[in-house]
C-alpha cells in the first residue's frame, strides 16, 4: 500500500517538477547577456515547459479531445525543445559559423520539423505520426493516458533525432579528449554538454524500442535543462563569453577575440578570422597559435600586422574576483596613421615653402635697401650744397621718404630672420639724441597734412652716448609713433622716454609708452 501511495505521488509531481524546471532556467537565462547561443537554449526551456506542462495537463484529464489537444501542444513542445537545444549545441561548438553546410542544413530541418508537426496537428493526417490512439486510464496509479502505435513520422523524426544526438556527442568526446591535453575551462563545459546529450537521447532509444503508457522524453527533457542550467549557474558556459562579448560590442567595430584564463579560444569576429589565418579551422577551447598568444599577453600597444597599424585593448574578464578569461581588441589605425603621414609630408612641404619665402624677403630687402641707401646718402650730400628753398624742400622729401622705405625694408628683413630664427640683436655705441632727432623728420613726413604737432618728452638725465642695437631701438620707437600718428587726426602726438638707474651701474631702463627696454650705457 505504501509502495502504491509513493507511486500515486510520483506519478502526480513529476511532471509537475519535469514543468518547473525550465520555467526556473528561462529566469536565470533571462540574466545573462544574449547571444545566438543563450536565445537557442531558451526558447529549449520555453519549448521544455510547454512540453511538460501539456503532459501534466494530459495525465490530469478525463475528455479524450482534451487529451488530443494537450497531445498536440506536447509536441509543439517536443518540437521546439529539440530543434533549439539542438542549435544551441550547434551554435555553442561554433560549427553553424564555421561551415556553411552547417547552416544549410538547419534550415531544412526547420522545414522538416514545421511539415512534421503540421502532420502531428492535422485531424486527417494524425495517423502519419502516431499510429492508432487509444485514450485510457491507469486506474492503479490514478492517471490517464492516449496509448500510440507511432506512425512513419514519428518513426523517422526519432530517429534522425538520435542518429544527430549521437553524431554531436561523438564530435564532443573527440573535442573533450583533444581540450583534456591542452588544460583550459572549456573541456568541463563540454563534460556537462555530452551528460545532457545523453540524458536528452535515452528517451528517444525508449521510445522507439519500447511502448509506455507513461512518457519519458518530457521528464528526460527537463533533467537534460537541469543539468544545462546549473553549468550556466556555474558560469562555466556562457559568463566568460558573455563578459567578453559585452565589453568589446561596448567598444570598437574591431578585430574581437576572446579567450579563457589559458589563452584557449573561445570567440571571434568575422574581421579578427579574417586576419588571423589560424583562426579559420580552430575549435572552441583549442589553444591559441603563439602569435595571438604573444599578442595577448605583449605589452605594446600600437602593432603592425601586415602593413596595417592597430591600436591594441586588452581585458581581463574576472568572475567572482577571478581572472577567468581575457578578451582583445585590435583597432584598425591604418587609414589614420596614413593620414598623420600625409600631414607630416605637407608640413615639411610648408616649412621648405616658407624658408624659402623667408630667404626670398631676405634676399630682396638686402637688395633693396643697398640703393636706398645710397639715395638717401646721395640727398644728404646735396642738403649741405647752396641751393634754393624750394630745392631744398624737394630733396628733404625725398630724404624722408627714402628713411620710412628703409624702415619698412628693416621691418621685411627682420620679419624674415624672426621665422627663420637668424635675427641678431648688433650692439654698438650710439648717440640717443642722433637718433632721435632724425626720426622727427621722419614722424613730421608720416603726419604729412594732419593738423598734429608732434611732442617729445626726453629725460633730462639720458646719456649723449649709449651701447646697444640702435637699429631695433629706432625701429621700436618709429612703430610706436606711426600707430599713435595713425590713429589720432588731429591734436598732438608725444613720445616720452624715461630713463631709471637699474642694479647695475652700467645698465639703464628706457621706459618708451607700450614697450621697456634695458640697454647698457
Amino acid at each position: 500500500m505504501t509502495l502504491e501511495l509513493s507511486l500515486r505521488t510520483a506519478f502526480s509531481i513529476v511532471p509537475l517538477i519535469g514543468a518547473v524546471i525550465p520555467l526556473v532556467g528561462i529566469f536565470v537565462l533571462m540574466s545573462k547577456e544574449q547571444n545566438s547561443s543563450s536565445t537557442s537554449l531558451m526558447v529549449a526551456n520555453i519549448g521544455c515547459l510547454i512540453m511538460n506542462g501539456a503532459y501534466c495537463l494530459m495525465l490530469r484529464t478525463s475528455n479524450p479531445s482534451e487529451a488530443t489537444l494537450a497531445l498536440k501542444m506536447e509536441y509543439l513542445g517536443n518540437f521546439l525543445f529539440y530543434y533549439f537545444f539542438i542549435k544551441f549545441s550547434l551554435s555553442y561548438l561554433q560549427l553553424d559559423v564555421r561551415h556553411r553546410s552547417i547552416r544549410v542544413f538547419t534550415k531544412i530541418w526547420l522545414v522538416f520539423e514545421a511539415a512534421a508537426l503540421f502532420i502531428m496537428w492535422d485531424d486527417k493526417r494524425r495517423e502519419m505520426a502516431f499510429g492508432e490512439m487509444d485514450f485510457g486510464e491507469d486506474v492503479q496509479y490514478g492517471y490517464h493516458f492516449l496509448s500510440k502505435e507511432g506512425g512513419i513520422v514519428y518513426a523517422i523524426r526519432y530517429s534522425f533525432l538520435t542518429a544527430l544526438l549521437v553524431a554531436l556527442i561523438i564530435y564532443m568526446i573527440v573535442r573533450r579528449v583533444q581540450l583534456r591535453k591542452q588544460g583550459g575551462t572549456e573541456k568541463h563545459s563540454l563534460s556537462h554538454l555530452i551528460i545532457a546529450k545523453f540524458v536528452v537521447i535515452a528517451p528517444l532509444a525508449l521510445e522507439l524500442l519500447f511502448r509506455f503508457n507513461f512518457e519519458v522524453v518530457p521528464l528526460f527533457s527537463a533533467v537534460a535543462v537541469l543539468l544545462i542550467i546549473l553549468s550556466v549557474v556555474e558560469g562555466d558556459i556562457f559568463n566568460i563569453l558573455d563578459i567578453g562579448r559585452g565589453w568589446m560590442v561596448e567598444n570598437f567595430d574591431a578585430l574581437f577575440l576572446v579567450a579563457d584564463k589559458f589563452y584557449g579560444y573561445l570567440d571571434s569576429n568575422k574581421y579578427a578570422r579574417e586576419n588571423f589565418e589560424e583562426l579559420s579551422g580552430i575549435h572552441k577551447g583549442e589553444k591559441l597559435s603563439g602569435r595571438l598568444e604573444a599578442l595577448f599577453k605583449s605589452a605594446e600597444e600600437e602593432i603592425v600586422i601586415a602593413d596595417k597599424h592597430y591600436k591594441k585593448y586588452i581585458k581581463d574578464l574576472n568572475i567572482r574576483g577571478k581572472i577567468r578569461g581575457h578578451a582583445m581588441i585590435l583597432v584598425d589605425l591604418t587609414e589614420n596613421y596614413n593620414m598623420m603621414e600625409q600631414l607630416k609630408e605637407a608640413n615639411l612641404r610648408a616649412e621648405e615653402a616658407n624658408e624659402s619665402k623667408s630667404n626670398f624677403l631676405s634676399n630682396m630687402s638686402h637688395e633693396i635697401r643697398t640703393p636706398m641707401n645710397a639715395i638717401v646718402g646721395m640727398t644728404e650730400i646735396l642738403l649741405r650744397s647752396d641751393m634754393s628753398e624750394q630745392d631744398r624742400g624737394y630733396l628733404m622729401n625725398i630724404k624722408n621718404s627714402g628713411a620710412s622705405l628703409l624702415t619698412i625694408i628693416n621691418d621685411i628683413l627682420d620679419f624674415s630672420k624672426i621665422e627663420s630664427g637668424k635675427l641678431d640683436i648688433i650692439e654698438e655705441e650710439y648717440e640717443p639724441m642722433s637718433i632721435l632727432s632724425d626720426l622727427g623728420m621722419i614722424f613730421l613726413n608720416r603726419i604729412g597734412d594732419k593738423p598734429i604737432e608732434p611732442m617729445f618728452d626726453i629725460d633730462k638725465d639720458l646719456p649723449n652716448r649709449m651701447y646697444g642695437d640702435s637699429l631695433r631701438i629706432r625701429q621700436v620707437i618709429i612703430n610706436i609713433a606711426n600707430n599713435a600718428i595713425k590713429f589720432t587726426e588731429a591734436g598732438f602726438v608725444k613720445l616720452t622716454i624715461k630713463m631709471t638707474q637699474m642694479a647695475e651701474e652700467d645698465m639703464v631702463d628706457l621706459g618708451i609708452p607700450g614697450r621697456a627696454s634695458s640697454r647698457r650705457i
